[in-house]
């Protein structure tokens, strides 16, 4: 399997060099986009495989001077969703946290030392990838000069642009579940809240699955896995509301699944906010379902009648 996921990666990459290298016309520069997600969509250990077909990709990019005039955007889409290590604190930050890297031509930076100071300075700021759209977009219409200082209720800013110091989750509409900016923390809480907390996401997955109820088994909570507690919001934070990020497992088939839960104090209630985030695989468990949308959520009653 692996021999065949490295020859897949091999063609995939003579394709993406074949066209950066069609030479430039006066209405058409060369530019690919490639997602190339098959080493490492399973199991994170795959990425090695990559590692000498990538090396002599940007070789051969260097060695022909291919990078004298391109810039290279490496980025993921986000970091492992499932799995033994998305189940630990570091996992979680990782699942949203993608990586990017922006690779200009070596005389870019001479020619516009302004343009990448500002660039830098982003290195340390919030951003998502809208703020990369808005930044190859930047690329592909080039003026070389640093635009205007992003404003916070702006969601895409581009990287030539500074972004604000102070800019948050909320001001870049990053949704509650994604936002790393936050402390957490292992609260100390009464088994009842414990419980209440597990089924109000429980009952969230059951909503989800509840179109398709006459394909899906009604999922029950078979164990409250960890709760964690916002403990640094900042300036978001909103007095009387306490955030936990919730992990359960359901039965039937051992599912795991993580949401964010708001909790109002003085209604002693909870709800869940944003998408509610499968952490486990599920091959094998959703097959009757079409959309990888009510895989995440169903378990096939079929599968108990063979059992």
């Amino acid at each position: 399997m692996r021999t065949l996921l490295s020859h897949s990666l091999t063609f995939d990459i003579c394709l993406l060099s074949l066209s950066l290298r069609r030479p430039p016309t006066p209405s058409h520069l060369p530019s690919d986009t490639s997602f190339l997600a098959r080493l490492t969509h399973d199991d994170y250990n795959g990425a090695f495989m990559g590692d000498e077909i990538y090396l002599q990709f940007l070789k051969r990019l260097k060695g022909d001077n291919t990078l004298n005039n391109t810039v290279i955007v490496w980025f993921s889409d986000h970091g492992e969703r499932f799995g033994k290590i998305r189940h630990t604190y570091q996992g979680t930050i990782e699942s949203s946290t993608p990586y990017l890297f922006f690779v200009f031509p070596p005389w870019f930076e001479k020619k516009y030392p302004d343009v990448m100071r500002v660039f830098r300075t982003n290195q340390h700021r919030l951003t998502s990838h809208y703020d990369t759209y808005a930044t190859m977009q930047d690329i592909l219409n080039f003026k070389g000069v640093v635009g205007p200082k992003g404003k916070l209720g702006e969601r895409s800013i581009s990287m030539f642009r500074e972004i604000p110091e102070d800019r948050t989750c909320k001001d870049a509409r990053i949704p509650a579940e994604y936002c790393v900016c936050a402390r957490f923390s292992k609260p100390r809480l009464s088994p009842s809240l414990d419980n209440y907390l597990g089924m109000v996401l429980r009952n969230k997955v059951s909503s989800l699955s509840k179109p398709q109820r006459a394909k899906c088994e009604d999922p029950r909570l078979s164990s409250v896995e960890n709760i964690l507690e916002e403990t640094d919001t900042g300036k978001t934070a909103t007095p009387g509301i306490r955030l936990f990020r919730v992990s359960i497992m359901t039965e039937p088939g051992n599912a795991m699944f993580e949401a964010t839960l708001q909790f109002e104090v003085s209604k002693n209630s909870a709800k869940v906010v944003g998408e509610v985030a499968r952490t486990n695989m599920y091959r094998g468990q959703a097959d009757c379902m079409s959309t990888v949308e009510m895989r995440r959520y169903c378990y096939c009653k079929n599968l108990l009648k063979k059992g």
